[in-house]
Formats: C-alpha cells, structure tokens, sequence
C-alpha cells in the first residue's frame, strides 16, 4: 500500500511514476500523534483541574455543622451507563445564612463503575439522616460546600495516562523533550 501525502491539490496515493508535490506527509505520522497529544492533553487537563480543585478547597474551606438530609445513590441518566455517584443532600448555616447542597467530594463527583463503594458511602450517611455531620464551606462562596476529602485516585490515574499520552504524541510527532 502506498503511503498517503498532503498537498495545496488535496490527499491522495503516491502512485509510481507520479510527479509528487514538494511537501509530502505521511498522515499516519501526522493524525496519530496529534490525536494521542490531545487525548493526553484533554486527560492532563481534567484530572489536574480535579486535584487542584480538591488541594485548593483542602486548604480554604472551614467546617460547619450539617444535617443530612437525605442518602441514595444515583445511578445516572440510564442503568445501562452503569455509572454510579452517591447523592447526600445536606443543610448547614454559614454566617446566619441557610444552604442546602448535595456535593460529596470537593470538585464534584465522579462517576464510576464501582457500584460497591459508591453505595458503601450512601449507606454511611443514610444512617446519619436527620444528624448532625462536618461539612466544608468556601468562606468566599458559602454555598460552594463538600462532605468528605475526595480520594483522588481517578484524578491522578488521569492526570498520569495524561502526561504518559501527551509525551508518546509528541515524540511520535519528532518533538523532542529535554527536562
């Protein structure tokens, strides 16, 4: 098979005996690479906003009594997803202000496959509803608040395939990374 070539005339295949055009790229060499580099990237990005996000609020937000409100799990949008969070609403008062909320993790929360432990949390706030809990509030946007530190496994898993992808495409692509 021939390889493929880009030109000012379009793609198409090297035929023998064909006058080529002075610029000649293989699109394999040039497609695959990109797309590796953007998924990295895209992966790089999602999973860094997330442990930024859980380290910021770590370090910012202040403790407050809650009362749970409710416990369940959410099993999104369809059950063949099969893509599980837990959903605790909750109330708190912040300077003489009521809130309700229903973020778990700081950041939000993840959906996963692992319906075991996702439960296993719904199950250790629905018997403490009607109780009194520890939530974290942003003093700068009191209704921005969490119940729990976030295990921030998922984030770093894709922050890694993120660099180890980002680094594949570009050296596919002939970029060279010194440190």
């Amino acid at each position: 098979m021939s390889p493929l070539w880009v030109s000012w005339t379009g793609i198409g295949p090297a035929f023998p005996g064909f006058v080529r055009p002075v610029l000649q790229v293989n699109l394999v060499r040039l497609v695959f690479p990109a797309l590796l580099s953007l998924v990295g990237a895209g992966l790089f990005y999602i999973g860094g906003g997330k442990v930024l996000t859980a380290k910021r609020a770590a370090s910012r937000f202040e403790p407050v009594e809650a009362t749970v409100l409710s416990s369940r799990l959410d099993e999104g949008p369809d059950r063949a997803s099969r893509a599980f969070a837990p959903e605790v609403t909750y109330k708190y008062t912040y300077e003489g202000e009521e809130y309700t909320s229903s973020t778990v993790h700081p950041g939000g929360t993840w959906r996963t496959g692992n319906r075991d432990r996702m439960q296993a949390i719904v199950e250790e706030y629905k018997t403490e509803v009607g109780s009194e809990v520890t939530a974290y509030v942003d003093p700068e946007d009191p209704a921005a608040s969490y119940l729990r530190e976030g295990r921030l496994r998922h984030a770093y898993i894709s922050l890694g395939f993120g660099v180890v992808l980002l680094a594949v495409g570009l050296a596919l692509a002939g970029v060279v990374i010194t440190f």
